[in-house]
């Protein structure tokens, strides 16, 4: 909308008309070619009076709303005679050029790869400049237009990453190299637990910071959204909107590919969808209503679930309601202004209302943060603490301390958790397909003084039987040893043969040690699968997983490396979605609360 025009006149306005039932695009305030009549200027000067506004401001904004109306009523016979659907634009961050088109026309059955080459020709634009938006959702070149819900007269979103000029267009596409990266990294970090910089295995946790095991396919999937998610907000904390959608609508479309089971383990996804919305007001591009509707609504549910209609459960969780009553004013200020743009403005009042309630109530004292700061505390950890504290700096202090306590607990339990998995992925299964017993394991190693490599073969052969194994021990040693020694390490002549057929050492060590050194069957199963052995096969190698992860990582390329080294640095388990200075949303609480009472005066 051209700035002259204001939105909160044009929303009154339609109320009104709305109420008094007036069709400005027919008689008596349209004449039979088209023309406004001296009708439109005796409603003007009405409004005029009863809003206490310049005549001149109403007739601009009536004929604004009185042309759209032709102009929409035009199209809509258009689509009916010749199924030509009009489509409307939003462009973020501002619209590119003066011949920046407000609607273009085309057929839906027509892929997106048409759209957005039509709109490109129009502003003289390259596909690399161009993001078409719907609904949430990044338009599809390759889809239907219709198969992507776009229907006549709906909005998209388009947004333009450069305009003119080689400096904008370099920025463009460095802007678009980032997302890819971003994605490269993600996928590699969800692949591989290591490499020449040192371990950094991501694990998925629950809101305690406790590890969710998964299998490892729905964690590839849920790792990769939660690391473009948190590289989305990186950039959203730097207020780069129009950037920042681009990374949360990736994060969005892998978190759709997880299972609604493994989504309702962890809240980031209704964080997500409140921080897509967030860019959405951010970018004043409250149009795609339905979309802020159905997102806010998957965050409230959750929220609610996890904390309570009060956050009463929260209280009884965490033994504090503090930081999460940010992501409530969040939550409530954007719903609030989903209604204002629906002309419920009571409804709007009452949320902004309930936004800012709970906003005040962990509004945080600027002399209290900057005294917490003072004694070594990190922005995180004083706001933090002093939202749980009720601005009480003394049990501030107590609050960060025992925090770190706790997380430090968490992290040596969560550490002790993963030596013992790979543990046992290193020790293998007993005979009867179970992971051995690592505790029974270094029960005999530690306490009863047993070899490893023969305590390991006793326990594989009594499957998990401590008695019995200890038995074995004492009375068949020899076997044991000659046994734990022939499994403990695969011939080499027997991986070069399976090498030599043109499979990689990994495959062929992982094939033979599930086939049990059987040569044929090793080579016939790899030659059925192309090379490709089980996600299990790999995790059974025998003293050999570090050299698989690290061949893995060694092997990539030195970009691919940079990108995998730039998403490990990204990746926190730190709670920074939770700490929101709230000033930006105040301020928009403000703005909403007065323009939702000018609008019902």
């Amino acid at each position: 909308m051209d700035s002259e025009f204001s939105e909160v006149l044009l929303t009154k306005l339609r109320t009104e008309l709305r109420k008094a039932n007036i069709q400005l695009w027919v008689d008596p305030y349209t004449d039979e070619n088209g023309r406004q009549t001296g009708k439109l200027m005796e409603l003007a000067s009405e409004y005029s009076k009863r809003f206490n506004m310049p005549e001149g401001d109403i007739i601009l904004h009536l004929e604004h709303l009185r042309s759209f109306a032709l102009q929409k009523l035009e199209q809509n016979q258009q689509y009916k005679s010749q199924k030509l659907a009009t489509i409307r634009l939003k462009y973020s961050p501002k619209t590119p050029t003066t011949t920046a088109p407000t609607f273009v026309q085309i057929k839906l059955d027509e892929p997106g790869s048409v759209l957005t080459s039509q709109l490109c020709d129009t502003m003289q634009l390259s596909k690399d400049q161009v993001k078409l938006i719907y609904n949430g959702r990044i338009v599809n070149a390759s889809n239907t237009i219709a198969s992507q819900g776009v229907r006549h007269n709906k909005t998209i979103l388009c947004m333009i990453l450069s305009t003119t000029g080689k400096e904008e267009a370099a920025a463009a596409e460095k802007q678009m190299k980032k997302v890819r990266d971003a994605r490269r990294g993600a996928e590699l970090l969800a692949s591989t637990s290591r490499d020449s910089i040192g371990r950094y295995n991501r694990q998925i946790t629950d809101q305690n910071g406790r590890t969710i095991d998964l299998p490892q396919e729905e964690k590839s999937a849920l790792t990769i959204a939660l690391s473009l998610h948190e590289m989305g907000r990186n950039v959203l904390k730097k207020k780069q909107y129009s950037n920042a959608l681009l990374f949360l609508l990736e994060a969005d479309a892998e978190f759709r590919q997880c299972s609604a089971q493994i989504l309702n383990l962890v809240d980031n996804f209704a964080v997500l969808c409140l921080d897509i919305s967030w860019c959405y007001l951010c970018l004043k591009n409250l149009e795609t209503l339905q979309d802020a509707v159905d997102r806010l609504k998957t965050s409230e549910d959750f929220f609610k679930k996890s904390y309570g209609e009060s956050l009463q459960r929260l209280l009884t969780i965490k033994g504090s309601s503090g930081h999460e009553v940010a992501l409530f004013v969040r939550l409530y200020l954007l719903q609030g202004i989903v209604q204002y743009f629906n002309s419920n403005y009571r409804g709007a009042i009452d949320l902004l209302n309930k936004a800012l309630s709970y906003a005040n109530s962990i509004k945080v004292d600027d002399e209290q943060f900057t005294e917490m700061l003072g004694l070594g505390f990190s922005n995180v950890e004083a706001r933090m603490a002093l939202r749980a504290c009720n601005g009480n700096v003394a049990a501030a202090t107590q609050y960060v301390f025992k925090k770190r306590e706790e997380n430090e607990e968490i992290a040596k339990a969560e550490k002790e958790k993963s030596r013992k998995r790979d543990l046992a992925r290193k020790l293998g299964k007993c005979a009867n397909g179970n992971e051995i017993n690592v505790d029974l394991y270094e029960r005999m190693v530690l306490q009863f003084g047993f070899d490893k490599d023969l305590s390991s073969e006793a326990l594989k052969q009594c499957n998990n039987d401590i008695n019995s194994a200890i038995q074995m021990m004492n009375d068949s040693s020899e076997l044991l040893a000659h046994a734990a020694e022939k499994e403990k390490k695969i011939s080499k002549t027997l991986v070069s043969q399976v090498e030599s057929v043109g499979f990689d050492p990994i495959s062929a060590k992982a094939a033979l040690v599930h086939f049990k050194s059987n040569l044929e069957q090793s080579i016939e199963y790899l030659s059925t699968h192309q090379g490709v052995v089980p996600y299990d096969w790999l995790a059974n190698l025998h003293n050999h997983d570090e050299d698989a992860h690290s061949s893995k990582t060694d092997n990539l390329s030195a970009e691919d490396k940079k990108a995998l080294t730039s998403m490990a640095k990204v990746v926190s388990k730190e709670e920074n979605y939770l700490d929101i200075s709230l000033d930006e949303e105040l301020e928009y609480i403000s703005q909403y609360l007065a323009m939702a009472r000018s609008a019902m005066e």
